[in-house]
């Protein structure tokens, strides 16, 4: 793709199909590699020529600067002279501001409380009861003593076996105090 700036109005366009080096890519190489033996040969024969080179390319590049910016300056204002030209447009009334409605006030404020009653209340206990039996392992009493004790008997009724019993402590420890599964 090769960059094009126009002179007149400073836009600056790219060529879709590129520069002649990009649509003749061989012919290229070969130019290029016999400007370079040529050159070569020229500056050993006459070594001061690659000081005139070296300006002619330095003063080549500013002007190239120069009216690159220049054409610049002349879109720039090209833009402005058509800007100034467009009519001013005087603003109308501002719209009245238009108040939340109740029903999303409501949801907003409704997620708020119930997040925030999530984050503020403590993690609820599932089995009260198996709380009281891990503290009950935590005093020294061994799980056979646990199976004729009341806090088992209030959770599983008087009519309960033992295998019942120590099926219930069992599944307490691993579930709620497993530091106590030793004891099995």
């Amino acid at each position: 793709m090769s960059n094009h700036t126009c002179q007149r109005c400073g836009l600056e366009s790219r060529c879709p199909s590129g520069n002649w080096s990009d649509r003749h890519p061989a012919a290229a190489v070969a130019l290029a590699a016999f400007t370079v033996m040529f050159s070569l040969v020229v500056v050993v024969g006459h070594p001061w020529l690659l000081i005139v080179a070296a300006v002619g390319a330095v003063v080549y590049f500013v002007d190239r600067e120069v009216r690159r910016r220049r054409a610049l300056a002349a879109r720039a204002d090209w833009e402005f002279r058509r800007l100034m030209e467009q009519p001013v447009i005087e603003p109308g009334p501002k719209p009245r501001p238009r108040g939340a409605s109740h029903f999303a006030m409501t949801v907003v404020v409704m997620a708020m409380g119930s997040a925030l009653t999530l984050a503020l209340t403590p993690l609820a206990q599932a089995d009260p009861a198996g709380n009281g039996i891990c503290r009950l392992l935590a005093a020294g009493n061994t799980p056979s003593t646990l199976e004729s004790s009341v806090t088992v008997r209030q959770v599983l009724g008087p009519d309960a076996t033992a295998a019942d019993a120590r099926v219930y402590i069992r599944s307490v420890v691993a579930g709620q105090c497993p530091q106590y599964l030793w004891r099995w």
